[in-house]
């Protein structure tokens, strides 16, 4: 398992279009993705729950990655995050 502390840095924090974009990008790993928000865990691949988790702009976040292709789905979901602008 590997996990990853971010904060939502994009204005608009992680609204419709980018959260079924990070979504989708989710769904092509065979790991199971979660986001932690304030102890809340949340599949990263179920773009509803994420669009309702309230991801705004400073909202700090532990992405986790656990599964046979961890390494490159936190590699790809980290720079999503990282470069998430609006």
């Amino acid at each position: 398992m590997l996990t990853e502390e971010f904060v939502i840095s994009n204005p608009l924090g992680l609204h419709a279009k980018p959260a079924v974009d990070f979504s989708n990008l989710a769904k092509r790993f065979e790991s199971r993705i979660s986001i932690v928000k304030e102890g809340a865990v949340i599949d990263a691949k179920d773009v509803f729950t994420l669009m309702g988790s309230e991801l705004w702009c400073g909202t700090a976040i532990r992405l986790v990655a656990e599964g046979r292709d961890e390494l490159e789905a936190m590699r790809v979901l980290g720079d999503f995050i990282r470069a998430l602008k609006d």
